[in-house]
């Protein structure tokens, strides 16, 4: 990626983004999904961990399929994911890149 003004909103040139997924309890209707630190400003070839979770999940939980996009890909990509140990049957794609899947399955409940 080229150097940009790394004031942006979502920092040009990001040398790694990883994301961590982190889900303890299972999705419900009504449950919100987010990221812990939205808006984040990241200096050219700094690093960050952004953690994305779940609210709650009164009904339980025995999987997911998540599709991550960054807006503008010309200011970062997402680089790695963490999945939590949990987490069976992993299917990661697109990483590194601007639009990675994640899914997985709770083979414990």
């Amino acid at each position: 990626m080229a150097n940009h003004n790394p004031l942006t909103s979502f920092s040009r040139n990001i040398g790694l983004l990883i994301f961590s997924l982190f889900i303890v309890t299972g999705l419900a209707a009504g449950a919100s999904v987010g990221f812990d630190q939205p808006g984040i400003t990241v200096m050219p070839g700094e690093v960050t961990t952004v953690n994305l979770t779940l609210d709650a999940a009164p009904d339980g939980f025995s999987g997911y399929r998540i599709l991550i996009s960054v807006e503008d890909p010309s200011i970062g990509e997402v680089s790695a994911v963490t999945l939590p140990g949990w987490a069976g049957l992993p299917e990661i794609t697109g990483v590194p890149g601007p639009e990675v899947g994640i899914a997985a399955i709770d083979l414990l409940s």
